[in-house]
């Protein structure tokens, strides 16, 4: 099953899930794990998150420069501090 695949699936019933009692969520689990191939715990996570589009989440760190680091190597030390 191709990842595409996979995620079409999860949105077709994350939603069932989300409105079933407990005692039926194993149900829709074991579907979901038997036909995508994932772990129960991975399947569980996917079940229990919002969805969300992938371009939303912005990972690792924001870069950090040291203006007055950028002035000297580039030689700009005469120019104003907020120039850059």
């Amino acid at each position: 099953m191709s990842h595409l695949a996979k995620i079409q699936y999860l949105i077709a019933i994350w939603d069932r899930y989300q409105k079933i009692a407990k005692k039926e969520k194993g149900r829709i689990l074991d579907e979901f794990c038997a036909v995508c191939g994932y772990s129960r715990k991975s399947a569980i996570r996917l079940l229990n998150s919002p969805i969300a589009p992938a371009s939303v989440h912005n990972r690792g760190r924001k870069p950090h420069y040291n203006q007055k680091a950028i002035r000297d190597v580039l030689g700009w030390s005469h120019l104003r501090a907020n120039f850059i």
